[in-house]
């Protein structure tokens, strides 16, 4: 075995101990039992874990494309596919609740007519990485309509506060005194 196939073998084994434990943190948050700071720990994690699957099948994309070997490609490619298909099973609804609450975060302001500075940056940050996860798990041809309908108006709403913030404050300032 070469030294890029043991990296691809050891990223994916990486994967497969992350979706483990993505799959420990689901049990915990499902069972009734369990009091409400358990399963709010579980839930943090359980995002946290996906987060951490998402890079780590990133990674392993970007190696097994450069893998020189066509059967061991072809043989981790299948690896990392069932691995996407586990997580988008599981993880893709935790995407988009986050998204849920990075939509109204940026709604609330909106409506509220008061611009915290930076936080347009802060959820557009967040929404990115929503959707690079999305990108990586091979999710945007398997979206609902309701889903491709808040990522659109999650992106329309960051792009609006990003708008708004550019016209404020400092911002204002600069753009007036390079006219001047």
């Amino acid at each position: 075995m070469t030294r890029e196939e043991r990296q691809v073998a050891i990223t994916l084994r990486s994967a497969r101990d992350v979706l483990g434990e993505i799959e420990t943190h689901r049990a915990t948050l499902s069972d009734e039992r369990q009091n409400h700071q358990v399963r709010r720990d579980a839930k943090h994690d359980l995002i946290d874990a996906s987060e951490r699957l998402c890079n780590l099948l990133g990674l392993a994309v970007y190696q097994i494309a450069n893998s020189p070997d066509g059967a061991f490609q072809a043989r981790m490619k299948a690896l990392m596919d069932d691995l996407r298909t586990r997580l988008l099973d599981m993880g893709t609804s935790l995407m988009f609740e986050k998204m849920s609450r990075i939509k109204s975060r940026a709604e609330d302001v909106l409506e509220s007519n008061s611009y915290p500075i930076g936080l347009a940056a802060k959820l557009d940050m967040a929404f990115s990485g929503i959707l690079d996860n999305l990108k990586t798990l091979g999710a945007f041809d398997r979206l609902k309509d309701d889903q491709q309908g808040l990522v659109e108006a999650t992106g329309q709403d960051i792009r609006s506060l990003i708008e708004i913030e550019q016209d404020l404050g400092i911002m204002r300032e600069i753009k007036q005194s390079k006219k001047a």
